[in-house]
């Protein structure tokens, strides 16, 4: 299922992956001029490379909305398939988190070495990093299973979902 999505997600795309790195470059170049440069943030409030730590936080918060969004319609959206087999149903929710997590990887794959060149060393917080992107995919599986069973009972969930994730967003 993992491979049909992603196959079917890049189907006719000439940058492919590079399409979800515009996105939160975009975004950060909004906040940064917004933040960082309007209404300057001023003394140790503001992080030492203020854009990159823009760039890594957006690359997970879109993670961890995409993952949101796309899995509460999940069940609805395979549901001949649901009726025509048996399995396991949690495999379609797990499997839209998982085409998420493969590009959210790809994406980090691509921004490791920026950071690195950028913070000019290798830091051992690094190493925690396959740790913490387990337990973020978890999380988010968790939280995916959960809005995509309350979807398939109550249609309102994916609106609610998708207008409670913006002001979660700025907190």
């Amino acid at each position: 299922m993992v491979r049909r999505e992603l196959r079917q997600k890049y189907k006719g795309s000439a940058l492919g992956v590079v399409w979800y790195l515009i996105n939160p470059l975009v975004l950060m170049g909004a906040y940064y001029f917004m933040f960082g440069v309007v209404f300057k943030v001023a003394g140790p409030a503001q992080p030492e490379q203020y854009p990159l730590f823009l760039l890594m936080g957006l690359v997970v918060w879109i993670f961890f909305s995409q993952s949101l969004l796309s899995a509460a319609p999940s069940l609805l959206d395979h549901g001949a398939l649901i009726r025509k087999a048996r399995f396991p149903r949690e495999t379609i929710p797990a499997s839209v988190v998982t085409v998420q997590l493969v590009t959210f990887v790809v994406l980090l794959a691509l921004l490791a070495p920026v950071t690195i060149a950028i913070r000019g060393s290798l830091d051992v917080a690094l190493l925690l990093l396959p740790v913490l992107l387990v337990c973020l995919f978890a999380f988010v599986l968790g939280l995916a299973l959960a809005v995509s069973a309350l979807h398939a009972y109550f249609r309102d969930v994916a609106p609610i979902l998708s207008a409670a994730l913006l002001p979660w967003f700025f907190m």
